[in-house]
């Protein structure tokens, strides 16, 4: 397999962001179809293994207009999944029958797959265009645990009559309830349970290389701030025809793509085979502000607010630094699962983060050696490795 070091990565993603302005050349050249195939759409997906789906609108406090899901199931049991970064609630059924939502859906949860802002179903605000105005991407993790989540949790309790929900997050997905429960600690009381599937909070113990491509935190914003713009991998933008030029060619996309994918998540081949890796072109990755990719980089130092720098930090927090996410606010019952082979987040960091709530009741290293930072949600075997301690926590933490 080819293998790719950090030098080659950076000049090959440098390059590919400065093509934005030649976007409709590569398409030419490359003959790139952005548009996505027919089974492309989650509620399609859902339909198409045997389940009915519903669709709703929520609109968050800041006029956001989000795309919310729903298996419908046991309305008193309802179950909030919550995708990552780069991600959307796609996620969580790309397995087909063998995906969470499905497997959730089988044992008669209620199930509601969020999308927030920013991702392919919820590019939509009540004033801004996030085609034409920099405004709608002014957001990081803490906007959406703010704003986001508190949303779909009203919308969702409301709708099933309920107080409460049970919610898994995975990867940041998780670390916006850290933030809500932090900064709207009003909404502590409205979680029964929260899983946390790859944990992230902060990067104080990621392994190599990914220690040594945040250790190059500046060069990557210098490379993000010359690109110009606020919307990162944008539906027609030059990143994303740089992938899909490079990761999604039938000859060396898999050799080439997944090889740095897996430098940086951690080896799994076994769990990531090629035609399931190629069926990921119609989904990933989705947009992501510039401010969230930022804002992820800056917890190699802490779990701290946005940094602004000192003097925009003076205006907006009244200090020359951001302060840090107060913890001990967060008091909803947590369940953090980590494995040995995630290079994002790391067993350590996991046990650090239990260390600093005070409300965590179970944490669990999952038992496969090589079990990574994306088998928890796209995994040929999830259903075996992760799917019992998920469905047997839900049980458990059901009041």
């Amino acid at each position: 397999m080819v293998k790719i070091g950090l030098r080659t990565f950076f000049m090959i993603l440098s390059i590919g962001l400065h093509l934005a302005s030649a976007v409709s050349i590569l398409e030419y050249l490359f003959n790139l179809d952005v548009n996505e195939n027919e089974d492309s759409n989650f509620k399609d997906l859902v339909i198409k293994y045997g389940k009915e789906c519903e669709e709703y609108q929520v609109v968050t406090e800041d006029g956001y207009i989000l795309t919310l899901f729903r298996i419908p199931g046991d309305v008193n049991r309802p179950v909030l999944l919550v995708h990552g970064c780069f991600g959307s609630g796609d996620s969580f059924i790309l397995r087909g029958k063998k995906s969470l939502a499905y497997a959730l859906a089988e044992a008669g949860y209620d199930v509601w797959v969020c999308n927030y802002r920013g991702t392919k179903y919820s590019r939509k605000h009540v004033t801004v265009d996030p085609d034409r105005d920099d405004k709608f991407w002014d957001y990081s993790f803490e906007e959406i645990g703010y704003y986001d989540m508190p949303a779909f949790i009203d919308f969702i309790l409301e709708k099933t009559g309920q107080a409460k929900l049970q919610t898994i997050g995975y990867s940041q997905g998780g670390t916006v309830f850290y933030v809500m429960g932090s900064i709207k600690p009003e909404y502590n009381e409205k979680i029964k349970v929260l899983i946390s599937l790859a944990p992230i909070a902060h990067f104080y113990h990621i392994k190599n290389p990914v220690t040594r491509l945040f250790e190059n935190e500046s060069r990557l914003s210098n490379i993000i701030n010359a690109m110009g713009k606020e919307e990162i991998f944008g539906p027609r933008s030059g990143e994303r025809a740089m992938i899909d030029a490079i990761c999604w060619s039938p000859l060396t996309g898999y050799k080439i793509c997944s090889q740095f994918l897996f430098e940086l998540v951690g080896y799994d081949e076994d769990e990531c085979e090629p035609k399931f890796y190629y069926k990921l072109k119609h989904y990933v990755p989705n947009s992501i502000s510039k401010k969230n990719v930022q804002h992820l980089l800056q917890l190699r130092r802490g779990f701290n607010r946005f940094d602004y720098g000192p003097e925009r930090n003076l205006e907006v927090y009244n200090a020359t630094s951001p302060s840090k996410y107060d913890l001990d606010k967060v008091k909803m019952k947590i369940v953090l699962y980590v494995s040995k082979n995630d290079r994002l987040s790391t067993v350590e960091d996991g046990e650090e983060l239990r260390n600093e709530f005070s409300n965590v009741v179970e944490f669990r290293i999952i038992e496969r050696d090589e079990f990574n930072h994306l088998d928890f949600i796209w995994a040929k075997n999830m259903d075996k490795y992760i799917f019992p301690h998920i469905l047997r926590a839900l049980e458990q933490y059901n009041f």
